[in-house]
């Protein structure tokens, strides 16, 4: 009686595992697909808004040219957010090699101030 009551208690925690496992699966492959389909518009802004940048920038105002650094700067920050989305999908199908880099503090805390300032300065708590 105590052998069968063993033997279902390890045959329902092996399923569980397996369900686990799929649905596992099922959540990486639907983090794939999502963030590859972010990956287009996201690329097209950025190189779009490069170009623009590149070709018309005598043209624009110093304030236009401010806006479309800041379109370049936050799309390129998108991009940098679904790799990491990529990563993780990665991580979960056991096929990711983890790489370590030194990461400069002043850089990344400018481009965070960068990125609040103009909120900031609509709600004048500079």
């Amino acid at each position: 009686m105590v052998l069968l009551s063993l033997s279902e208690f390890v045959r329902s925690k092996n399923e569980e595992f397996v369900q686990a496992r799929l649905e596992t699966k099922a959540k990486g492959d639907f983090l794939r697909n999502v963030s590859r389909e972010f990956l287009t518009p996201v690329h097209l802004i950025l190189a779009n808004s490069k170009r623009l940048l590149a070709s018309q920038s005598k043209r624009l105002d110093e304030g236009t040219r401010q806006h479309v650094a800041t379109v370049i700067k936050q799309s390129g920050h998108l991009h940098n957010l679904i790799n990491d989305l990529l990563e993780m999908a990665q991580l979960e199908s056991d096929s990711f090699e983890p790489e370590f880099e030194l990461v400069e503090m002043s850089h990344f805390l400018n481009e965070v101030r960068d990125m609040m300032l103009p909120s900031a300065m609509e709600k004048s708590w500079s």
